[in-house]
């Protein structure tokens, strides 16, 4: 078994300081702005809410996913980190695996699943499985592990 965790790098100093002051500017003015609508508009405040939830989202998406690639008896899976907890979102058997290589070098894959961070670019590489392609951002031992588990062309 082996297993890799794609983690972000944490903001520090004053980007971590700013960042939080800005997401707190952001709450407050969306509500600020919910309450001053809602005095004409009663549905304001589900507005404001709805951008509230976009905002997390947002933040969620940029700087709290992490994800860990493990690969346990032949099977390749992919789980999204929350704190030290895992959810799988995708999994498959390689030696079902049809490719694994450099993204650019892939054949066609439609509907391919990122799961990369922008602070680890340059290291993408395609997997395609049972007619599924995930694009990874593995290390050095785990490029290893898949391209002796894929079976060549």
């Amino acid at each position: 078994m082996y297993t890799m965790d794609l983690r972000r790098e944490k903001p520090r100093g004053a980007k971590g300081l700013l960042l939080v002051a800005g997401i707190v500017a952001a709450v407050a003015g969306i509500s600020l702005l919910g309450s001053f609508f809602s005095v004409n508009t009663p549905y304001a405040g589900y507005a404001a809410f709805a951008l509230l939830v976009l905002l997390a989202f947002l933040v969620m998406r940029r700087f709290v996913d992490e994800y860990r690639y493990r690969i346990h008896e032949g099977v390749f899976t992919v789980e999204r980190l929350a704190g030290e907890r895992g959810r799988a979102l995708f999994q498959a058997d390689l030696a079902d695996a049809a490719y694994y290589g450099p993204e650019q070098d892939a054949p066609e894959a439609e509907n391919a699943r990122r799961f990369t961070l922008p602070n680890h670019a340059g290291r993408e590489r395609m997997l395609i499985c049972g007619g599924k392609a995930v694009v990874i951002q593995p290390d050095e031992e785990l490029d290893r592990l898949l391209r002796e588990a894929v079976p060549s062309e």
